[in-house]
This record gives structure tokens, C-alpha cells and sequence, in this order.
């Protein structure tokens, strides 16, 4: 019997309140770059647009009132310098006080230099790429048609000087190189590198610090009391990082899309009572599913924790469900998170309390999906509520280069594995996989999705393998014999991980917990962080996590540390306790962070709604040791390991909590820890 563990999924009714303010939105898509290197084009932008403005349609805007430029699809305009100046002039002119604009950006971007120091202390400004981009001019020293982030930020205060509130959205980057993942050929960085558009060496300042594209859009905000409307900017990359495109669902099929879009483009979908605060938070979460960790998007505004679109009071959302001969088709598809294998509630009335039946989906679409009805349900039309998500599909995993027969063999031996063969669908060397096995001279390796080549893989004279390669070798390569059971204990414990983080994808929502997170370093007060703008840790930081149950029943409470090796650690409650907490209740914890493993880690929290007879939840056989642990010494393989590990309460690496403190919960929050000095 399945639990339902909930990070607190909310399906509710979609009503839009009469309201005299207008909502207006701004969808740029750009897929191809004529002037450019055939390269740098894109496939993802288009399929951006085009969900965003499903996800927009779903929240009540009028069609009338969305503008589209894109390539390669149906659009009002090509996304060209002039049309996206235009669209923004245009929307300055018509809005007014209270009036709401959504701007989605999606494409490449890159870094150009700036004359003007005041603003970028860097010398650099932040460029997103329209489809007129050309080459670097030397005379003008500016990249032509390239929009700046000055730009932008002018176009905004003339938009919020009318009192219109502004939802910004940048699926773009603008450091690092053009790269590709190793192990999915089809993710692609929306990243042009300064030197392909032309730019001197030397010129963009490498070694500066690098500014971020909202130095100059977000800097302006409205004084309190101010007639000026409220700016929220969601951006995909950090100042250092890229963000990615790659093939994602829509339905029961995958099409190319910024996986920064299609997060918000699905959670607004799923969640339209959330706050952006808590999109945000659902956005990272989201990202630990992939697992994607290259990239920790920045989210900041004024008004973090205002309502999606600022609305006045929340709304609901329920499907309509009609008849089409033999067939129950519903108005809803995997952007509102029914996957085929979702179940659904069905009511006879919009607003019915009595569930009349449960269905399950045949086949999604990106906004439409056909349900498999019992044969009692035969006519008419019903309406459909999310139950319970699909769950998720087996990982995909290939060897980088084709095995010696002695990995086959034990490729073979895991047919026996119940946990493996049930979670796991091997694929060819040439297609894409979440999970990729290099057998090396001296150690297995495994990377996921984001993970860059060994450098076993990639050696030079100045490569130290032993101090590089931590966070994927398993363990020296000894006798044939121990291959498979080498193999079933990193694929175990590496999909345990895995399927967790997917899991709390499925069941994220609103989840009622409010945390609050402190750092202190030595020798420093503790101060107040967000989470939001991402975290970076290093040894020697202690954490504080304060939480408070803020719904209206009892929650049984887990805490789960998850380092960089996909180690799993129960944090709370300790063992032997409950982790119950009754509404308003609130508690703390805190510990001190070490580098023993560097990279991104998070804790995570699962919430159970419980009544008072309820016994306690207990997930200690969740727990499990990090990846390079030495721990094949124990003779043990595949899930008899784990059976036998847990009574051994595996030591926690990267977090020590502190013990005479009490017990703690926290949203899905993730951190980056690394070597440093303070």
C-alpha cells in the first residue's frame, strides 16, 4: 500500500475574480541566430513560448492581451531588437495603475563591455540575444541589435512608473562557455561565449567579478507608499553559471525546452496559490529531480511573498471531463501535472464535495489527456481533481563506451536485483541517459545528468585523478568476481537517491511548513539568509533552521541531509522519537557544515498529515552512506546491503548536528558547499 507523503499537493478550482485590471504579457522566444554560427542556434525557445502562453491562458489572461515573438512557430512578429523594443514601448503606453505584465525572456545570452562604471563594477554588461544579433563592432564597441540590461531596466521603470506591477522572467546566461553534458548529447548551454560573438580577448575582463543581469533591473524599486508598481525577477543562472535547454515532457512525448521555463510554466500551472517565494523553492526542488545542480536560478523583488500574478484571494482549479464517443477526454494534460498513470478524483459538480469516482490517465498531451473511466460512468460531463501524481519512470542508464565481457556479466547479474530491474531501463551508448558508467583503468564511475568527464576520461600531465575525481569513483577495481557486486551497490544506493529527489518533485506543493535559515561564521553574529538567492557554505559555517507548522492538523515530520555523493541522513527526528508537530508548533535545529563533501547538498523535508491515533512515520531505512564509502567490505550486494545497514545508523558527512539543540524541519533547501577561507 502506497503512503501518501506530501509535501502538500493543492488541486484546486481555477476561478478568475472580476477585476477592472488588465493582465498583459510579453513572450520572447528566440530559436535562430542568422548572423551567428549555425551552432549557436537553439531548439528549446520556441517550445518555451508556446507553454508559457498555455500556462498564461490557463490563469485567465486573454489571448488578446499576450504578445508573442518567436521563431519557428506561429507568432505576431519575429523577435528581432526593434519588435521586442516596440512590445515594450507599446505595453508602457497602454498600461495602467494596478495593471499586471508577465515578461518571459527565453534564448541566448552573453556579456559585452560597458562604458559606464557607476552601474557595472564590473565593466560588463549583461546582453540577451535577439534573433538581428550580429558580430562585434570594433567602431562602436558594442555587439549590434544585443539588448543590455540598461535597456531593460529602462523599459521596466516605464512600465512601473504607470503603477503596473511586473513579473520578469530571464531564461537565459551569460558566463561560462557553449558546452554539452556528457551523458545527454541533447542538452545544450544558452550561453554564447563573448569570443564567438567577436569580442577581443582581454576585453570582458575575465578575471573581474562578474555582475548579474538584475544589477540593473532590480535596483530601482518602488519606495514604500510610492505610486511605483512592484517588480518580481526570476533569472535561470547565477552570475557564474548557464542555464540549459534539454528534452522534457509535454505528455507522453519530449520536446526541447529550458528546463528554467518548463518549471515555472508546470508549477504555476499546478500551484496558482502560491506565493513566488514558495515558486521559487518548488523551482529548485525541481531541479534536484533531474538531478540538474549545475545551475541555482536567482529569484528576488519586493514581492517575494505576494500571491502569483499579485492576485487579491486564492482560486481553485478543477477539469472539466466530456464524453467523445467511447472516449473521456479531460481539459488538462501534463502542464497541470496529469502524466499518464496520474489518478484523478471525479465530481459531478464544479464545486461538489462527494466524490462520485476515481480515474486514472490513459494518455497526456501537454493540456488535454484521455482517462480510463469505470464502464459505471458512461455519460455526461464531470470534473476531475489531481489524486495522486504519476509516479515516475524507470532512470535510463547506458555505459559511456562499450563493457568488457566482465561489466556484462555483471550487467546481467542485476536481473535478479528487484529494486534495480523495476527502476532502471538500459539504454545504448549513443542515446540519452540519466544515469552514465565509465569502467576505468582503476575505478567505476558514474555521472548524472549535469556531471562533467573524469579526468580519467580527459587526462593531462598536470590531472590529479585521486583529488579530482571524488565525487565519482566508487572504489578500486579488484577481481572480476566482485564486478557485480561493485555495480549493484553504486546503482542501488545512486537510485535510492534519485528516486527521492523525484518523488518530492511529484509531491511538491505548498507544503505549510515556514522556515527561516541563519549562518554564522566564525568569529560572526548569525544573520538571516534566502534561500532563494541561492547559498554557498564552507567549513566551519553553522546552519539554524527555525520551522513552524502553519496548517490546521498534525504533521509527522522527516528531515533528510543529502550530500553531493547521494548520501541520505535522517536529521530529525532522532531515533527513536516522534517528529510530530501540531499546528503552530515550532522548533529549531542547527549543526556545523564541513567540506568532506563538496558540491550541492540539501536537506529535505517530508510532511505527513496524521491524526492523533496515527502511529509514528518512521523512513530510517531511507538512510544510506555516500557513494565513495568503503563499504564493499561488508560481502553485502544490492538490497540485502541495505538491510543490513540499517541498523548501522551511517555516520553523516558534510553536516554534524549540533546536540544540545532542538529538533528541526525545512523545505527543500539546497546549498553549494566548497573549500574556503572566511
Amino acid at each position: 500500500m502506497v503512503k501518501r507523503i506530501c509535501v502538500l499537493l493543492f488541486t484546486l478550482l481555477l476561478a478568475r475574480s472580476a477585476l477592472s485590471a488588465q493582465q498583459y504579457a510579453l513572450l520572447v522566444g528566440v530559436s535562430e541566430y542568422p548572423n551567428l554560427s549555425p551552432e549557436l542556434s537553439l531548439r528549446g525557445p520556441a517550445n518555451d513560448m508556446l507553454v508559457a502562453k498555455h500556462m498564461l491562458l490557463g490563469q485567465q489572461f486573454s489571448e488578446n492581451n499576450i504578445t508573442l515573438l518567436a521563431d519557428g512557430i506561429e507568432s505576431d512578429g519575429l523577435p528581432t531588437k526593434a519588435k521586442i523594443m516596440q512590445a515594450l514601448a507599446s505595453l508602457a503606453g497602454k498600461v495602467k495603475a494596478g495593471d499586471f505584465v508577465y515578461l518571459h525572456f527565453s534564448g541566448h545570452g552573453s556579456q559585452q563591455p560597458s562604458d559606464d562604471f557607476r552601474t557595472e563594477t564590473d565593466g560588463l554588461d549583461e546582453i540577451f540575444l535577439p534573433r538581428d544579433v550580429t558580430n562585434w563592432d570594433m567602431q562602436t564597441s558594442q555587439v549590434p541589435n544585443a539588448l543590455t540590461d540598461d535597456e531593460v531596466g529602462r523599459a521596466l521603470d516605464a512600465i512601473r512608473n504607470k503603477g503596473a506591477d511586473v513579473w520578469l522572467i530571464f531564461d537565459s546566461c551569460h558566463s561560462g562557455t557553449m558546452s554539452r553534458s556528457l551523458t545527454n548529447d541533447s542538452v545544450k548551454m544558452r550561453n554564447v561565449n563573448p569570443a564567438s560573438l567577436g569580442i577581443p580577448d582581454g576585453v570582458t575582463k575575465p578575471n573581474a567579478p562578474q555582475s548579474t543581469f538584475s544589477s540593473a533591473v532590480v535596483s530601482n524599486q518602488p519606495e514604500p507608499g510610492g505610486n511605483k508598481g512592484a517588480l518580481v525577477a526570476f533569472y535561470a543562472a547565477q552570475n557564474t553559471e548557464e542555464a540549459p535547454e534539454m528534452n522534457l515532457p509535454q505528455g507522453d512525448t519530449q520536446a526541447a525546452q529550458g528546463l528554467f521555463s518548463f518549471s515555472i510554466s508546470r508549477l504555476v500551472s499546478r500551484f496558482p496559490n502560491a506565493t513566488y517565494r514558495q515558486l521559487a523553492q518548488m523551482v529548485l526542488a525541481s531541479y534536484n529531480s533531474m538531478p540538474w545542480f549545475r545551475t541555482t536560478p536567482l529569484f528576488e523583488g519586493d514581492s517575494l511573498d505576494r500571491p502569483l500574478f499579485h492576485r487579491e484571494g486564492p482560486v481553485q482549479q478543477r477539469f472539466a471531463v466530456s464524453v467523445k464517443g467511447q472516449t473521456f477526454h479531460m481539459q488538462a494534460g501534463s502542464l497541470q501535472g496529469f502524466e499518464t498513470g496520474a489518478q484523478v478524483a471525479l465530481y459531478e459538480e464544479i464545486t461538489g464535495a462527494e466524490m462520485i469516482s476515481q480515474a486514472s490517465v490513459e494518455h497526456a498531451q501537454l493540456t488535454q489527456s484521455t482517462l480510463a473511466i469505470p464502464t459505471s460512468l458512461t455519460s455526461g460531463t464531470y470534473y476531475a481533481e489531481l489524486s495522486r501524481p504519476a509516479f515516475p519512470a524507470p532512470l535510463r542508464v547506458k555505459w559511456l563506451t562499450p563493457p568488457s565481457d566482465a561489466w556484462i556479466q555483471a550487467q546481467q547479474s542485476l536481473v535478479n536485483n528487484a529494486l534495480l530491474s523495476r527502476t532502471l531501463n538500459w539504454v545504448g551508448v549513443e542515446d540519452d541517459a540519466d544515469i552514465s558508467l565509465y569502467p576505468g583503468s582503476k575505478a567505476l564511475y558514474l555521472l548524472t545528468l549535469q556531471d562533467q568527464l573524469p579526468c580519467e576520461l580527459n587526462m593531462t600531465t598536470t590531472d590529479n585523478c585521486a583529488a579530482a575525481d571524488t565525487r565519482f569513483k566508487s572504489h578500486p577495481l579488484g577481481q572480476a568476481s566482485g564486478y557485480a557486486g561493485l555495480l549493484s551497490n553504486m546503482l542501488t544506493r545512486t537510485v535510492r537517491a534519485l528516486n527521492l529527489m523525484r518523488l518530492s518533485d511529484s509531491l511538491i506543493g505548498t507544503d505549510g511548513v515556514n522556515s527561516f535559515v541563519e549562518r554564522k561564521r566564525p568569529g560572526q553574529a548569525f544573520e538571516l539568509m534566502s534561500p532563494e538567492r541561492g547559498l554557498v557554505l564552507q567549513d566551519g559555517d553553522e546552519l539554524r533552521v527555525e520551522f513552524v507548522n502553519s496548517t490546521v492538523r498534525a504533521l509527522d515530520v522527516t528531515i533528510l541531509f543529502i550530500d553531493s555523493l547521494f548520501g541520505i541522513t535522517q536529521i530529525y527526528p532522532e531515533p527513536g522519537t516522534s517528529g510530530r508537530l501540531q499546528p503552530g508548533e515550532a522548533t529549531d535545529f542547527e549543526g556545523t557544515i564541513d567540506a568532506s563533501t563538496q558540491g550541492t547538498e540539501q536537506f529535505m523535508i517530508i510532511a505527513t498529515p496524521v491524526n492523533r491515533q496515527d502511529p509514528p512515520t518512521n523512513l530510517m531505512h531511507l538512510q544510506q552512506p555516500p557513494l565513495n564509502a568503503n563499504v564493499f567490505s561488508r560481502g553485502a550486494s544490492g538490497i540485502d546491503f541495505f538491510a543490513q545497514a540499517l541498523g548501522d545508523a551511517p555516520q553523516s558527512r558534510g553536516f554534524t548536528k549540533s546536540s544540545a539543540t532542538n529538533q528541526a524541519t525545512i523545505s527543500v533547501i539546497r546549498w553549494q558547499t566548497a573549500k574556503g577561507n572566511n
